[in-house]
This record gives structure tokens, sequence and C-alpha cells, in this order.
């Protein structure tokens, strides 16, 4: 499968209802995105690139370990990782424990929302004012005259 730059292999929806499901944080290092960051700063990470893009297959990766981690596969991941001194079996039963959760579209959406700016919406206070008349503009400039006089 080529890699794929950028993040429109994905809707945004379906992106923020993975980074909720796993907590907003990377499920390698555990480094933690707040939810206000609305997932700023995350990627997605394909447990087997030749899987495809199900969310069973998705996990939420910070960009750091999603950069090192490259090409390898899991399990070459995994043994780097334990070089570097961290627990694989609990690792291994988070994840398992994650992929299996069920996607919550609707928080999915929510978040998306809070992301994307949304153009049908109109501002609250729009004031529709009456097209200005030459008659007014010299009505106006002689008020403004008489206050300065």
């Amino acid at each position: 499968m080529p890699h794929n730059k950028g993040m429109d292999w994905i809707r945004l929806d379906k992106r923020m209802a993975l980074y909720f499901r796993d907590s907003f944080d990377c499920v390698w290092c555990r480094c933690v995105f707040p939810i206000d960051t609305k997932g700023y700063g995350l990627t997605l990470d394909h447990l087997d690139s030749s899987k495809g893009h199900v969310s069973s297959n998705l996990v939420t990766s910070c960009g750091s370990c999603n950069s090192a981690r490259k090409e390898l596969s899991v399990d070459e991941w995994y043994a780097r990782l334990k070089e570097d001194g961290r627990n694989i079996r609990r690792l291994k039963e988070r994840i398992a424990r994650l992929t299996r959760k069920p996607l919550n579209m609707h928080a999915g959406k929510w978040l998306a929302s809070l992301r994307r700016p949304n153009y049908n919406r109109r501002p609250k206070l729009l004031t529709v004012l009456p097209r200005p008349t030459f008659d007014s503009a010299i009505e106006t400039a002689d008020t403004v005259v008489a206050r300065t006089a």
C-alpha cells in the first residue's frame, strides 16, 4: 500500500472518532494531547499496512512515533520499544482493547464540527443597515461639523 501523505484519505469525523476512542493520546508513547487541541499534533498509524483503513487497524499516534516507526512492522516496532524498556505485553493488551471498541461517530462529528468552520452559519449579530444615500451622507457630515463647531 502506498504511503499516504496528508489527511485526505480519511473523513475528519472518523479521524476525530478514532482520536476520541484512543483518549487523545499516542498508543505508543502515551503522550497526551488534551481534547482542547482538537487533535492537532496527532496522526493515525496503521497497525498492518496491508489491511487498509478500517478502524480496527488504526491507532492514534503522535507525529514523532509515527515518523520513527516508518515502514516497520508492528512486531519490529514492538522489538524496538522493548529495547527502550517499554512493557510490550501491556501495550499489546491496550491496543487490542482499543481496536475492539466501536467508534463513537456522534463524538467524532461533534469534534469535527469544532475543527471545521461552518460557512453556512450566519453570524448571530448581523444588522442590516439601509444603503446610504447622497442626502444622508450630507446630513451626517453636517451633523459632525455642527458638533465640532
